[in-house]
This record gives structure tokens, sequence and C-alpha cells, in this order.
């Protein structure tokens, strides 16, 4: 977006054009809370031969002339600007209202993201100095963050397809990002189902369901692994036990008890967890396929240095930096 200059100027020579409605509401209290507190947020005006020329803020323009007040401060933007560079500036202006509900910003935050793509192209490059704008460009210009402005064009997106769910009635942008989390996980399954009765049938599925239970098996990890064959398995994911105190870091003011022996858990000496994991990372690696991927579940304090140091001696390629999964409630305060 163009460059501006603060500054404030004569009010008799701003131009309204077309940009100024003859419907504005509640112009007398605007004024008097202008006249009293003065311009809380800058109109936007573009330089022509003879004056300026109103580009967003004509609420405001009008409610300081009825004040009285000669002068108004103003963002200058050079002449010559674009039809389109125009509607970005007054999309930019409006979008920085605070009586904005969140469905009309999501919506705005997109059609000014769009509009820039149509004015620099969509940067192809990582580069900053790469020509176009992409979502960060646009993200700063706004003055948000690129996450808050990735969300919002999803939900603006997610709005569009279900038109009939009353977006309108939820409190705010974060009950419309749950609710889009919920609508996410029911198009997943029923995408999941479909695909399922089109590779099966509905004659098949309960073949096809028993084919699938008799592929678990069930029991004592270091006895059953043996029955599968070596460089067999693309992806492996471990969950063994973390070799903590349970009975020092149970929560206190937790609900409930924790019983070592519900539902067979069973947890594992700090003094044996070095041969314990040692042995299963190479059974792991036994069964697993060339280019494939362990995930990992353990306690990082105290056992990450070590969890690195057994993976690599067994040939895992591992990184230092986890990925690391937060739990703020349950029975323990660790992991």
């Amino acid at each position: 977006m163009a460059e501006s200059r603060l500054e404030s100027v004569p009010v008799k020579l701003i131009d309204p054009g077309n940009r100024a409605r003859k419907d504005y509401k509640d112009i007398a209290s605007l004024a008097s809370d202008i006249k009293r507190r003065g311009l809380i947020h800058p109109i936007a005006v573009m330089e022509k031969d003879e004056g300026f020329l109103l580009l967003a803020g004509g609420r405001r323009l009008v409610a300081t002339r009825q004040a009285g007040i000669p002068e108004i401060e103003c963002k200058i933007f050079p002449p010559g600007l674009d039809e389109l560079e125009i509607k970005s500036i007054e999309l930019m202006e409006n979008v920085m209202r605070e009586d904005l509900d969140y469905a009309d910003k999501v919506f705005l935050e997109r059609e000014i993201f769009l509009l820039q793509q149509k004015i620099h192209g969509i940067k192809l490059s990582t580069s900053p100095d790469a020509p176009g704008v992409s979502q960060t460009d646009v993200a700063n210009m706004m003055g948000i963050s690129r996450e808050k402005l990735r969300q919002d064009l999803e939900l603006a997106e997610t709005m569009d397809r279900f038109p009939g769910v009353e977006w309108k009635t939820l409190k705010n942008r974060q009950e419309a990002l749950k609710l889009q989390t919920n609508i996410e996980r029911v198009i997943v399954r029923q995408e999941a189902v479909k695909r399922f009765e089109q590779e099966v049938g509905t004659t098949q599925q309960e073949k096809y369901i028993k084919r699938i239970a008799n592929s678990y098996i069930v029991g004592d990890f270091f006895e059953l692994v043996k029955q599968i064959p070596s460089n067999s398995i693309d992806l492996v994911e471990i969950d063994p036990p973390y070799a903590i105190n349970l009975e020092k870091l149970k929560k206190k003011d937790g609900i409930g008890e924790y019983n070592f022996n519900e539902d067979g858990y069973k947890e594992i000496d700090g003094e044996e967890y070095a041969s314990f994991m040692q042995n299963t990372f190479r059974e792991c690696y036994r069964v697993m396929a060339p280019n494939s991927w362990l995930l990992c579940w353990f306690g990082p304090e105290p056992w990450f240095n070590s969890v690195l140091t057994w993976l690599r001696n067994y040939d895992f390629i591992v990184r230092g930096i986890p990925c690391i999964w937060v739990k703020p409630t349950g029975q323990t305060n660790s992991p």
C-alpha cells in the first residue's frame, strides 16, 4: 500500500467525492464527542491539484464540520492512486473500526488480502525482495500476526461454504473458530466413511472390519514383536512407560486417585528404563522399512538427552528439537 504522512488540513479543502453518504447516523453525538475529546482516528485523503479527495472517514469528516472545527487530522496519500489502491485504503480504514463484529472483520481481511494480491501479484518466493505479496506482508500491513490472518482467511472460506450456519449468533471469533474445527471434524469423518464404502462396498463391510480387527497383535511387546517381519513397517508410533514417579507427580487437587492396577497400567522403575528403551528401539529399528518414521512419546524431564543418545546408537536420524505435547490438565504435572 502507498506510503502516507500524517497532517492536519483545513476541512474546507477536502472534497468528499462520492464517498460522502447522506444517511450517516448519530452525527450530532459524534460531533459532540470530537469537540470534547478530539478525533481519535484520522481520516484518509489523497492529494490532488487543488486540495484533497476523501478516501475513508466520511462520517468523521461530516461530524467535524458540524462541530465547527476548522481542521482535521488526515493520513495524506500521494496523488495518482488507481481505484484498486483507493479501495484497499478504504477497506484498511474500515477493518480497524472497533464496532465491527468478528464476521465482518474476517470478510474484510480476506477482501484486503485478495485486493493486495490483485494489485501487486502473488509472492512466489520467500525472499523479502521478491515481487508480489504474501500472507505475512498483508498481515504486517494490517498490524496482525500471519497466523491470525491465516485463520481468518480459512474461517471466511468456511463461512462461505456453510451459509446455513448461524455464524452471526456466535459471541466472538473464538467461538467461530471452535465451530469451524467441529465442522472440519465432521467433514473428515464423512469423507472417511465415503471412501470406506467405495473401497469395500456395503456388503463387504463386516468382512473388512473382521480383517482389520485380526490385524491387531495384543500382548507383550517383546514377545509378539518377533512375529513382525524385518523392514516391513513405514510408520511406528510407541508410547512406552515414562519411568516417572506418579505418586510424587500426581496432582493433589485433581479428582480421584491414581490406581496403579487400573486398566493394567504398569510403570517402570527408572533404573530399568535404559535397558527397556534400548531394547524397544532395537526392535523398532528391525521392523522398520528404509526411510520410515518413528514417533516416540516419553517424558523429556529427565530423559531427553538419554533418549536422544539411545536413538542415535541404533542409527535413527534424529534432531535435537522434539515435538512437545503440553497437557495442562490431568492426573499428573508431568509429562
